[in-house]
């Protein structure tokens, strides 16, 4: 759903925090939020134990034993099928904010939440929690501030490119990361104080070049062969 009366402004007494005005879907959206936040666990035969007691508790207080459950981090514990309950609730959510919600409403009240005005990562957490609901091809038509990433980089940012072969200073030395240059694409990382250049190997050696202009002014992990976890320093 697009709200074609929307306005907005930059409130700079504020930080600039974005004030809409003619808003039609943010109470929806943030009634659907507190629908999420607020949910019992206990529903979905879950619960949270951070030691033995609160793991005796919680199997008590859902009616299974230990052998019925399963742990699924940060201390969350619960059953299997109440998992995957939980994450269809989870879907259906999306799903009505996705239909009945406006993307830019939802932008600029995460923009908000998020303090993307003065955030050191910008919009990136209002805009991917945007692109995760509504998809890639209806974010690019919003209106964004304080962007540090173009929409290229932030879907670069969800994928994992295989590059064997890389390597510095030696051709023994992998490099834990690779920085490509924002003005000529050409591969770097940081080692003894100083950016050394990255080669490939299956490459004749010659220093490695990034692919496209997303890759510019970018890092990313080097790991078993994989770029990965893109990000700007």
């Amino acid at each position: 759903m697009r709200n074609e009366n929307l306005k907005h402004h930059r409130d700079w007494d504020c930080d600039g925090s974005i004030r809409m005005e003619n808003a039609q879907t943010i109470k929806l959206y943030d009634q659907i939020q507190q629908e999420i936040y607020n949910v019992k666990l206990g529903e979905f035969e879950f619960f949270y134990a951070f030691d033995k007691k609160q793991f005796e508790e919680g199997l008590a207080r859902i009616g299974k034993t230990k052998d019925q459950v399963r742990h699924f981090g940060g201390g969350l514990i619960g059953t299997k099928d109440g998992f995957k309950r939980y994450l269809d609730f989870l879907d259906k959510a999306t799903e009505r904010i996705a239909k009945e919600c406006d993307p830019q409403e939802v932008y600029f009240d995460e923009f908000n939440n998020h303090e993307c005005m003065i955030a050191y990562e910008g919009d990136t957490a209002a805009i991917e929690l945007v692109m995760n609901i509504f998809g890639d091809e209806i974010s690019q038509t919003l209106t964004r501030y304080n962007k540090k990433y173009s929409y290229e980089q932030l879907m670069l940012r969800k994928t994992e490119v295989n590059i064997t072969g890389l390597w510095f200073d030696t051709e023994d030395a992998v490099p834990p990361y690779v920085w490509f240059s924002d003005t000529d694409g050409k591969a770097y990382c940081h080692y003894d104080n100083a950016l050394r250049p990255v080669y490939n190997a299956l490459d004749d050696n010659k220093q490695f070049v990034a692919k496209d202009k997303s890759w510019w002014g970018m890092s990313a992990t080097y790991k078993d062969g994989k770029l990965c976890k893109w990000h700007k320093d």
